[in-house]
């Protein structure tokens, strides 16, 4: 006597493949992830060098004119009192307020005599750490 197997259709996924799918799937995520934030940190940085540019160029303009880098950043718009050189003052050098940096913090800057510096904090918001990007300049 003939036994007939009678086969069953299989009418969806079973718990295992699923999970297995949802694994690989969580993987390549994963993978995709790290790499939006390895491109969106690179991204920044870029732009703070890009932004540190501009104001630096905004810093040589004053300093022709005035003969002096200013003493803060917020000169740039607005003419320093108590100085004998407000009449050489040519500005605002900058129509707008320097933005922050792409983190959202200020940018950070320091006159010393005849040279500056300026920098980011960078992504830690730390100042004088590794990350930190900076600009330095002289007469």
């Amino acid at each position: 006597m003939m036994r007939s197997h009678s086969r069953r259709r299989r009418k969806g996924f079973t718990l295992l493949e699923v999970m297995l799918v949802l694994a690989i799937l969580l993987i390549l995520a994963s993978f995709v992830g790290v790499s939006i934030i390895r491109t969106q940190l690179s991204a920044n940085v870029k732009a703070t060098a890009t932004q540190l540019s501009a104001i630096e160029t905004i810093l040589k303009l004053y300093y022709l004119d005035m003969g002096a880098y200013p003493p803060s950043l917020s000169a740039l718009r607005v003419a320093p009192e108590g100085s004998g050189n407000v009449q050489k003052w040519n500005g605002p050098y900058s129509d707008k307020d320097i933005p922050p940096d792409p983190w959202g913090n200020a940018y950070l800057y320091e006159m010393s005599g005849a040279s500056y510096r300026l920098w980011s904090a960078g992504p830690d918001a730390l100042q004088d750490t590794e990350d930190d990007i900076t600009v330095q300049g002289s007469s």
